[in-house]
């Protein structure tokens, strides 16, 4: 077991596999949670699900009480899968238990985008793991990256710089962190300094062509098109990297391309494209305060339109579009699975999303189990493929390398209806006339739903401005406008 974890933290991934594989017939509750530890740390997140969803979910009727290791593991593997409502609920209560939990919480905000919360969970975590602790200076990394996307780059250079002359002999560390440095550079405008940074960072990398130097590249790309020259060069060079991340399954290293390129060339369309297909709401607002800083005051997005393009990373929308379609006038209804799946799918024109994240979209009463969820979810993927056939609407959800995307055989615009009508008709069915302050749970009731499910819906009545919220904690209440 000691060589196993050897091979994990040196990133020996192919020698720790080979070494893992006898073990995973291990029947213990104490070596499935090591063994999921492992498997998650070896980007198998399914194995740990299902090393521990006995242990995590046991049947009623076993009285049985998982332990808060088992639980934290599980949580942090559904993180990895982008189950993040479920992994969320399951880490929060044990917050005061295990000092862990604030570990893959920040993981967890950062597969949002919200990297002040992450970096505050970051912080929280650090400040009770011993320093000599293996996760501690992962913790301290991924601190720094926190604080630069959060545009403290002067913060985040000191950090950078502290780590960097205190792991001198891990090599893929380090070339992390001069990435990092050069980062913080670049946004500082010290142009210099950035590629030499990029330039050490490539001199620890070993791997030419791994997905790091992908990474490398296009930063590289970046310094040279902030310096304004040979523009349309660079811009060919960044579509090139496009399509080699893409190989790769870098998806988010093509929608930072995309990013740096509208902001440089004030291409509006191309920051539609981008604005529309990221799903995370932070991200949204961060990249509409850097493009109004440097253009001015834009346009708002019809955020229930959403262009499908014969080509997944087709650099930018063209202007004509061939066919506009209104799903709910093609059999597809709002509050079903069928238009969860189609919104989810739009929701991103970048990344394709993984079973586990559809579901959780999908299912928000359900928690994912390894058997029941599957088979639950291809129900609905087959109701929704049937629609989409019978209604005669150019586009297919297609399954490749593990990865669902919606594809279309020409360009459509698919309108999903208008989402504030179904808000507008619970606040009338909860409230009526009245403007009673009530609980979650009272809403819950009235909607006749989970509580999970009635507290996404008030959040999108929050976001839609329809209701209030008054108090805080467990006295929380809301009211209509």
């Amino acid at each position: 077991m000691e060589k196993i974890e050897t091979h994990v933290r040196a990133g020996e991934v192919l020698q720790a596999k080979a070494a893992l594989q006898p073990l995973l017939a291990a029947r213990s509750l104490k070596d499935r949670v090591k063994l999921a530890n492992w498997c998650r740390r070896l980007f198998l997140p399914e194995e740990s699900v299902r090393l521990l969803h006995k242990q995590v979910r046991p049947s009623l009727r076993s009285g049985k009480r998982p332990s808060v290791a088992a639980c934290v593991e599980y949580a942090a593997a559904l993180v990895q899968l982008g189950a993040l409502l479920e992994a969320e609920e399951l880490l929060l209560p044990l917050v005061s238990r295990d000092v862990a939990c604030n570990f893959h919480l920040a993981f967890l905000e950062m597969r949002r985008w919200n990297y002040s919360k992450a970096s505050v969970f970051l912080k929280e975590f650090l400040k009770h793991t011993p320093k000599d602790h293996y996760l501690y200076n992962v913790a301290q990394v991924n601190l720094a990256a926190c604080i630069q996307q959060d545009g403290q780059s002067e913060t985040a250079t000191i950090l950078v710089e502290k780590l960097i002359s205190e792991n001198k002999e891990n090599k893929r560390l380090l070339a992390n962190l001069y990435e990092l440095k050069a980062q913080a550079e670049i946004s500082l405008n010290k142009i210099d300094s950035a590629m030499k940074s990029l330039k050490v960072a490539h001199s620890y990398l070993e791997n030419l062509n791994s997905k790091e130097n992908i990474w490398l590249k296009k930063w590289e790309l970046f310094v040279r098109l902030k310096g304004k020259r040979n523009r349309k060069q660079v811009i060919s060079e960044l579509n090139q990297l496009k399509i080699k991340a893409l190989g790769q399954n870098v998806y988010e290293a093509c929608r930072d391309i995309d990013r740096h390129v509208a902001l440089a060339t004030c291409d509006k369309k191309l920051f539609e494209k981008l604005y529309l297909g990221s799903p995370h709401s932070h991200y949204r607002e961060t990249i509409l305060k850097e493009f109004t800083e440097l253009n001015g005051t834009i346009a708002g997005f019809n955020k229930n339109e959403v262009l499908i393009e014969p080509s997944f990373l087709s650099s930018r929308p063209v202007e004509k579009i061939v066919e506009t379609i209104n799903l709910c006038d093609s059999g597809f209804k709002v509050e079903q699975v069928p238009m969860k799946i189609m919104r989810a799918l739009a929701s991103d024109r970048y990344a394709p999303l993984s079973f586990h994240s559809l579901f959780s979209v999908c299912y928000e009463d359900y928690n994912f189990t390894p058997l029941h969820s599957n088979n639950l979810f291809h129900q609905g993927l087959k109701r929704c493929r049937n629609l989409l056939e019978s209604s005669g609407v150019p586009l297919q959800i297609v399954f490749e390398n593990g990865f669902y995307k919606l594809h279309g055989s020409r360009r459509v615009l698919i309108k999903f209806g208008d989402s504030k009508s179904v808000l507008e008709r619970d606040v009338d069915k909860i409230w009526g006339k009245g403007k009673k302050a009530l609980s979650s749970r009272d809403i819950a009731g009235d909607l006749m739903l989970s509580t999970r499910s009635a507290n996404r819906i008030i959040r999108s009545m929050l976001q839609a401005k329809l209701v209030e919220k008054i108090g805080a904690g467990p006295k929380t209440k809301y009211r209509p406008f």
